[in-house]
């Protein structure tokens, strides 16, 4: 479900919810685009968008890709090379 809470996730998963977070935010910034500018592109609200950003809340598939979308990127550039924090659970280069 999309806004559901990650209390239920693992060390891993809750890992993965954090690197994904910040690289949407990363990813923005650069672009600067405005969170509420973001979050209106793409249907959900700030504070949703926000969650996220922080890793606090999981995301759909959908809404990735409609945050690539808003981005001009691919899911693929979006999500980048992502087995580091699997394999290697190292920080990640954003």
């Amino acid at each position: 479900m999309v806004d559901e809470k990650n209390e239920k996730l693992n060390d891993d998963e809750k890992l993965f919810m954090q690197k994904l977070g910040q690289r949407i935010k990363i990813i923005r910034s650069s672009k600067e685009i405005k969170q509420a500018t973001l979050a209106k592109t793409v249907s959900c609200s700030t504070s949703y968008l926000s969650n996220v950003e922080q890793g606090k809340r999981l995301i759909s598939l959908i809404m990735l890709r409609r945050i690539a979308k808003a981005f001009d990127l691919t899911l693929t550039g979006l999500l980048g090379d992502w087995n580091k924090i699997y394999v290697e659970k190292v920080d990640l280069d954003f």
